[in-house]
C-alpha cells in the first residue's frame, strides 16, 4: 500500500493524528523535503528516509516496495497539489497497489486566508525557477491571462533546500520589470500592487504588500516565498489589505485596469494595415474607368470604420470580424488581377 501524507506548513505541529497513526504502523517512511523548510531533526527522530525529487519522479523503487509493504510518502503541504504525486498514484493503482491520501493545508489553500484575497478569484498559479529566466515568457503570459480575467496570480518562487538555493522576491520583481519592457502588455510596472508571502504557516510567517517600487529592495528574510500579483479587487479585499496587512492607500490598486489584451494589439496592427491597403487600392484602380469597384471599396471603408468603432467599444470579436471582411474584399481584388500590391 502507498500512502501519500501531507505534513502541512508549520512543522510537527501541523501533522494530524491520522498521519501520526500511519507513520507508526508503516513498514517504510519516506519524506520529500526538496522544497520543505521543516526541521530536519524531527524527521531524524522518526527514522524516516529523506528522498529527493528525482526519486519520487522516477518512482520505481517506491512502487516496488509498496507492492508488498505499507509505504508512507510524507509531503510538505498537501500531497496532491503536486502533479508528480497524482501521476505516481495512478501508476500505483495500475499495478494493483492500493493507495490512500491524507490531506493537509497547502500553500495554495492557505494564501486566501493569509492575504484576504478571495479564494475563488485566484487564477492559474505559476512557478518562477532558479537558473532560468524567472519571468519566462510563459509565466508572463499566464499573468497576462489572469489579469485579463481580473484574477489573482500566485507566483511560487523556487526553493531548493538540498542545494540551499532560492529565488528572492527582489530578483523576481526585477525580472518581471525586464519582461514588461520587452513585451509591453501593461502586465507589470513599478506601481503594480504586489503581495509577498514569506515562510507561510511557520512561526516566522510574514506577509507584506505594497507597490513593486516600494518592495523591490526590501529584505524578506529566509525562504520560501510566494509573490502574488492581485487582479481586480473586491472592496472587502481592499479593506483586508489596508487593515490587516497595513498596505498604504496609495498602493491598493487594480492591476488589471491597464492590461493590454492580445486581441487589442492585433487590432492596433491590422486596422491601420487595412486602411493603408485601401488607400493604395484607390490609387491603383481607375475608378472612373471601372466604377463597378466603387461600392466594393466603399464597403471596405465601412468595415474598417466598424472595426475601429467595435474596438473602442470593447467588442473585440466583432472588430476582428470587421477588419477580416475588409481584408477579404481587398484580397478578392488582388486575386482578380486588379491589384498587385501585397498587404
Amino acid at each position: 500500500m502507498l500512502i501519500f501524507a501531507g505534513i502541512g506548513l508549520s512543522g510537527p505541529g501541523s501533522i494530524t493524528k491520522e498521519v501520526e497513526g500511519v507513520i507508526h504502523s508503516a513498514d517504510q517512511i519516506y519524506v520529500e523535503r526538496y522544497t520543505s523548510p521543516m526541521d530536519a531533526q524531527f524527521f531524524q527522530d522518526l527514522a524516516v528516509e529523506e528522498v529527493d525529487r528525482e526519486f519520487v519522479e522516477d518512482g520505481l523503487a517506491l512502487l516496488e516496495m509498496a507492492s508488498n509493504k505499507t509505504v508512507v510518502l510524507l509531503c510538505y503541504g498537501d500531497p496532491m497539489v503536486a502533479t508528480t504525486h497524482a501521476e505516481l498514484r495512478v501508476r500505483a493503482e495500475n499495478r494493483g497497489i492500493r493507495t490512500k491520501v491524507l490531506h493537509n493545508a497547502s500553500i495554495l489553500s492557505s494564501l486566501p486566508g493569509g492575504t484576504g484575497l478571495h479564494s475563488y478569484k485566484f487564477g492559474r498559479s505559476v512557478t518562477a525557477t532558479i537558473g532560468t529566466d524567472p519571468a519566462a515568457l510563459s509565466l508572463y503570459y499566464s499573468l497576462h491571462s489572469n489579469l485579463v480575467n481580473g484574477l489573482h496570480t500566485p507566483i511560487l518562487l523556487d526553493y531548493n533546500l538540498r542545494e540551499n538555493k532560492h529565488l528572492t522576491p527582489n530578483r523576481a520583481i526585477t525580472a518581471l520589470l525586464e519582461r514588461e519592457e520587452e513585451q509591453r502588455k501593461a502586465v507589470f510596472n513599478l506601481d503594480s500592487l504586489v503581495i509577498i508571502v514569506s515562510r507561510m504557516g511557520s512561526v516566522h510567517e510574514e506577509i507584506v504588500g505594497g507597490s513593486a517600487r516600494s518592495l523591490k529592495d526590501q529584505d524578506f528574510g529566509d525562504p520560501p516565498y510566494v509573490l502574488i500579483l492581485p487582479g481586480k479587487l473586491h472592496f472587502t479585499e481592499e479593506e483586508f489589505l489596508r487593515t490587516i496587512l497595513k498596505v498604504k492607500n496609495g498602493f491598493v490598486r487594480d492591476n488589471s485596469d491597464n492590461v493590454q489584451l492580445q486581441i487589442t494589439s492585433m487590432l492596433e496592427k491590422y486596422i491601420p494595415k487595412a486602411t493603408e491597403a485601401l488607400r493604395r487600392a484607390r490609387q491603383k484602380i481607375d475608378l472612373e474607368a471601372k466604377p463597378k469597384f466603387n461600392p466594393l471599396l466603399t464597403n471596405v471603408e465601412a468595415y474598417i470604420l466598424d472595426a475601429e468603432r467595435f474596438k473602442n467599444d470593447g467588442r473585440f470579436e466583432l472588430a476582428v470580424l470587421s477588419v477580416g471582411y475588409a481584408e477579404g474584399l481587398l484580397d478578392a481584388l488582388r486575386f482578380l488581377g486588379e491589384l498587385e500590391v501585397e498587404w
